[in-house]
């Protein structure tokens, strides 16, 4: 939380901040201040490292200085590691990353930038020695005019817009993502429009956001589970599904069609007996399918146990549709006669 324009406090700066002094020079002066909060006591400036740099007052101490103070504001081009998912279907994709410029003051810097470029390297090495840069996005800074607090050491005319978040990062190259996640590293700061750095957002060493591009699975469908009881001299029982018609086919899992609310594959009971699988009948046999822990009947009926395989399609229920990475199960539960007739596969 911030501090507000009025009736501002020694222990309200206390608690805000988190200091002990009820001194104002103390508070004013403390080297723990943030500062990437828009208003606070100081004055701003860019060292040769191009790091921000807030220096405390030296005379005239104000707690009014603490008017709008932010101690909790974010570093503008800080994020919490994040997972970016992407694809497949292209040979690049865009994405949004934010930042956070409407907490800094930007234009009371000694060389103030009018663009924010985001750097994407491979591995931590390179980001440190710049090289191998895999994109560069550089986007315009707005700023929108502003009435500065009526005795505030700093006089601000101008903020950088609070819209502007978050920034789109076009035309991101597939190439070298690996599958299923790739861990990428990103650097956000001030520049010109070439993107020649003019202030770190935080500082070179440690103010980077590590981003671990996933590559979106196209859904499917997969069995589950066994069907127990089983007749005699079976040591166990399964429902199979297939792409294919033929009854023996031993396909995996079944893709399905992403954005797509129906389901179709084919279906069988496959069993062990002795060292022979076998395709078995049944007295009755219900399906189910489920998909993000909701189940629903999707065949209620015994399945040919010769011939071809039993073909089930229908729509998702509650009108869901199929997401990426969206894994289905298929379960049954049956019964057998004593001594079911079957095809040996």
């Amino acid at each position: 939380m911030s501090l507000g324009a009025t009736d501002i406090s020694v222990s309200a700066i206390m608690t805000e901040t988190g200091l002990s002094s009820g001194n104002v020079s103390a508070l004013v002066g403390a080297s723990n201040l943030n500062k990437y909060s828009f208003y606070a006591p100081g004055s701003l400036s860019v060292d040769a490292n191009y790091d921000v740099v807030l220096t405390p007052p030296a005379s005239n101490y104000k707690l009014g200085d603490f008017r709008l103070y932010n101690h909790s504001a974010l570093t503008p081009g800080a994020q919490s590691n994040y997972t970016q998912n992407w694809g497949p279907g292209a040979s690049d994709f865009d994405f949004a990353v934010s930042w956070f410029p409407q907490n800094m003051n930007i234009k009371c810097f000694a060389v103030p930038g009018d663009y924010v470029t985001m750097d994407f390297y491979p591995t931590a090495t390179d980001r440190t020695n710049q090289t191998n840069r895999i994109k560069r996005q550089i986007t315009a800074i707005t700023f929108n005019s502003i009435t500065p607090l009526t005795g505030h050491t700093r006089q601000p005319y101008y903020q950088a817009s609070s819209t502007q978040a978050p920034v789109w990062i076009y035309g991101y190259p597939y190439a070298g993502l690996s599958d299923p996640n790739t861990t990428i590293y990103m650097e956000t700061y001030i520049s010109d429009l070439t993107g020649n750095r003019k202030i770190n957002l935080g500082t070179r060493s440690n103010n980077y956001t590590i981003v671990t591009f996933h590559k979106n699975q196209i859904p499917y469908i997969t069995k589950s589970g066994n069907i127990t009881p089983v007749p005699s001299g079976y040591t166990s029982a399964w429902i199979e599904i297939t792409s294919g018609l033929t009854l023996c086919d031993t396909s995996g899992n079944l893709s399905q069609t992403f954005g797509g609310s129906t389901f179709g594959f084919y279906a069988r009971i496959r069993s062990v007996y002795g060292a022979n699988y076998r395709i078995i009948e049944q007295t009755a046999c219900t399906v189910t399918l489920t998909l993000r822990g909701e189940s629903q009947t999707v065949y209620s009926s015994p399945l040919n146990y010769n011939g071809s395989a039993t073909y089930i399609s229908g729509t998702l229920s509650n009108g869901k549709t199929w997401a990426y990475d969206d894994a289905a199960t298929i379960t049954a539960t049956a019964t057998f006669p004593t001594t079911p007739n079957y095809t040996t596969c």
